[in-house]
């Protein structure tokens, strides 16, 4: 469980498990994502619950925070639960606490995450892998806002937003009766589907330079540490891990290709010239158009350095 105000946030490293908070570090380049955020932003006014859905890597706790600091609930906790990682002989009392002497060496009284997140928003990552058996109660407490400690029999109420996530098709659970129908339907008031990167490649870059950026700790543009081809290549890989595939690349560039605070400077640029075909005086003019005569613009996309880029200008065009 991690357990956040409104106005606390992780730091910006790669290490934090792929997730960078904040409204500023949610991509939204292209059309479908910024439907997401509407939707999202909309959600947030309401009390009902959330379900939000996608491959993993899409972004869905980056959704779920936004809701939450969106809301009117953002002043108090935002409770993040990982159903996929409780012990499931665990899950009963994590989540709704238990009462001093509920089980051996239960010397005292302990809240659970229900309330820890009391007046705020309880966030269920993976929340196919939640146990049938507490299904049941989820939905109580969803339904009546109310909800037992382990091992004490005195009703408690709680004021709180469920929101919640999924990477699986829920319906197939549902059919496979691992998943409880009428909490399904109960969670999906509301639903918010992310599509995978593969269907908005105009994120892929932004999200590409968000990552390397921050592990830069400065703002660092793709076309100023790739080459071309690179870029191409990012472009068509798979990313069936989507933004968590991103960062392996970035990782990977860093140790193989460059160090942090290196990008593509001119005697790395120069050698990838002697490999490159010198243009013909049309793709010069037609290039020179599409980058409003802006050289160093130019000399990157033929992943060249300046000084050989003038040099085929006063060949070429003079």
């Amino acid at each position: 469980m991690r357990r956040e105000s409104a106005s606390s946030r992780p730091d910006f490293g790669l290490q934090n498990k792929g997730s960078i908070y904040g409204d500023k570090a949610i991509v939204a380049a292209s059309d479908a994502m910024k439907r997401v955020l509407t939707l999202a932003d909309e959600y947030a006014l309401w009390n009902d619950p959330v379900l939000i859905t996608g491959e993993t890597g899409t972004g869905k706790e980056l959704i779920a925070r936004r809701i939450h600091e969106k809301s009117h609930r953002k002043a108090a906790p935002l409770v993040v639960v990982n159903c996929g990682a409780v012990p499931i002989d665990l899950f009963e009392r994590e989540f709704f606490g238990h009462k001093n002497g509920a089980y051996t060496g239960a010397h005292t009284s302990e809240p659970g995450y229900v309330e820890h997140a009391d007046g705020g928003t309880l966030f269920l990552d993976e929340v196919a892998d939640l146990p049938l058996a507490l299904q049941a109660k989820l939905l109580r407490l969803i339904e009546y806002s109310s909800y037992y400690r382990l091992g004490d029999p005195a009703e408690r109420r709680a004021n709180i937003r469920i929101v919640a996530a999924s990477n699986v098709k829920l319906p197939e659970r549902v059919v496979e009766r691992t998943f409880r129908a009428d909490l399904y339907y109960r969670l999906r008031v509301v639903d918010i589907e992310i599509p995978p990167l593969r269907v908005r490649p105009d994120d892929i870059i932004p999200i590409y330079e968000l990552f390397l950026s921050s592990v830069l700790g400065r703002g660092i543009r793709a076309v100023d540490f790739l080459l071309p081809a690179e870029i191409d290549d990012l472009l068509r890989a798979p990313l069936l891990g989507n933004a968590r595939d991103i960062m392996h690349l970035v990782r990977k560039k860093l140790v193989s290709g460059a160090s942090p605070g290196h990008t593509c400077e001119e005697p790395r640029v120069e050698a990838s010239a002697r490999r490159t075909h010198r243009p013909k005086r049309h793709e010069l003019l037609a290039l020179m158009e599409r980058y409003d005569g802006n050289k160093a613009k130019l000399a990157r996309h033929w992943g060249i350095a300046r000084s050989t880029l003038y040099r085929w200008l006063a060949d070429t065009l003079c």
